[in-house]
């Protein structure tokens, strides 16, 4: 079963910032959350990003550093390290990512995850085989492109209107199911045709009006805005 963590402000502590920590930590700076750092040995690319990023650092592990944390991830190459900082965790009733050991962590990371914006495909093999995992992204690329990114942004826009309306739960049901299921929308949005697009999200929802409240003005924008979270 997959979870999905809403980090934005929420505070996470690092544990050892080598290459598979620091992959770990760009991931969860970006997804907003903010970060405690313990790295005996920071290398430049670390210390670069500390100071761009304002993180606390911090050279040795102590428990005191587990107040106010709400996630853990410890990447030591120190077996002991590891256990210690674990087992601390779980006496504060924390949730524990240890690199490399299933047996002592309470939440794993996808291996690969395919991006379209809001639209997130995770990949795992439970570490049985990296590479299938990136063949198996690299698949899906090709069926889900980036009109996908449009399409879930536009979706989400159209939400709010079919939620407010006073169809019965079935109707809305209908309604969503047929706006993502519209190869004929789809293939609009991929050509860039945002006027047929809503001519078409218009045919579907009817007897309801798409007002310009709800319908987003995507001649004003580009995919990397909406990729970005800066569109409306």
């Amino acid at each position: 079963m997959f979870l999905n963590f809403n980090l934005v402000n929420r505070l996470v502590l690092v544990v050892g910032v080598g290459r598979v920590g620091l992959r770990k930590l760009k991931k969860v700076l970006a997804a907003g959350a903010k970060v405690r750092l313990v790295e005996p040995r920071p290398g430049p690319e670390l210390r670069q990003l500390v100071d761009s990023e304002c993180l606390e650092l911090w050279f040795e592990f102590t428990p005191e550093l587990l107040i106010g944390v709400n996630l853990v991830f410890v990447a030591t190459s120190d077996n002991t390290v590891n256990l210690a900082v674990a087992e601390a965790a779980h006496r504060r009733g924390l949730w524990v990512n240890v690199v490399d050991a299933p047996e002592r962590s309470d939440f794993f990371l996808p291996a690969v995850i395919m991006d379209r914006g809001n639209l997130e495909i995770a990949v795992t093999t439970g570490g049985g085989s990296p590479a299938l995992a990136v063949r198996v992204v690299a698949r899906l690329k090709e069926i889900f492109g980036s009109e996908y990114t449009i399409l879930t942004y536009c979706l989400a826009s159209l939400r709010p209107l079919i939620l407010a309306s006073n169809l019965s739960p079935a109707e809305r049901a209908y309604k969503f199911r047929s706006l993502a299921e519209s190869e004929e929308l789809r293939f609009h949005l991929a050509q860039r045709r945002w006027g047929v697009a809503r001519e078409k999200a218009a045919e579907i929802l009817a007897p309801l009006t798409i007002s310009d409240d709800y319908w987003p003005s995507l001649d004003l924008i580009d995919e990397e805005q909406i990729m970005c979270g800066n569109a409306r």
